[in-house]
């Protein structure tokens, strides 16, 4: 979960051309975008694409050992130098080797100079969050990097195995893997036969 937010952070604050932005209706095969496309502000400084790399191989790992891109896609994105915002709009997935994140749009607020993630939002009718083995849905999550957690909010799950943690807001500690649920916290845990935690709450659709 870190390593996904922060690399998607990184992304927007470090390069014009922060991933994959396609034109509606203009997939391929296999769901990937022919060619990134981007219109930078016309006053927006010129520098070459710079891509985060995690895992293996990353800064810090053993020479020789692969290296692996995070990638952005949507359906547009917006650079805003001025406020210092980048903003992911239709169908907003991040892949990164710690895990996923699907929204409907995702805004990411940097400090240029530092080159540093301030805050990251995710909202849409369906925020999933794939790390580990656990999975995540809600409707907003925020990612802020003063405090280094993660509060999700509208309707939160995480499922765990065959397990459902839910509450009116969870609050994870990235740093830790702290988690709290508050308040109204509840656990349901679901036997092997019968319907999956997913179906019984209808998120395998």
């Amino acid at each position: 979960m870190r390593s996904l937010l922060f690399a998607a952070a990184i992304l927007c604050a470090t390069s014009p051309v922060v991933g994959e932005v396609e034109e509606p209706g203009n997939r391929n095969g296999n769901g990937a975008n022919p060619s990134p496309a981007l219109n930078a502000a016309p006053d927006s400084p010129q520098r070459e694409p710079r891509v985060a790399k995690k895992g293996p191989g990353g800064n810090g790992s053993p020479k020789g050992m692969q290296q692996t891109p995070t990638t952005v896609t949507s359906n547009t994105l917006e650079m805003d130098y001025l406020k210092q915002m980048s903003t992911f709009k239709g169908n907003v997935y991040v892949k990164d080797v710690s895990g996923d994140l699907r929204s409907d749009k995702l805004v990411v607020f940097f400090d240029p100079k530092k080159q540093e993630l301030t805050e990251l939002v995710a909202t849409g009718k369906k925020v999933i969050i794939d790390a580990h083995d656990r999975r995540s849905f809600s409707h907003r999550a925020v990612y802020t990097a003063v405090d280094g957690k993660i509060v999700l909010t509208g309707k939160p799950r995480i499922i765990q195995g065959r397990s459902i943690y839910a509450a009116e807001r969870i609050i994870i500690f990235k740093d830790t893997e702290r988690i709290i649920f508050e308040p109204k916290a509840r656990l349901m845990i679901y036997s092997d036969e019968g319907k999956s935690p997913l179906e019984s709450f209808g998120l395998d659709r």
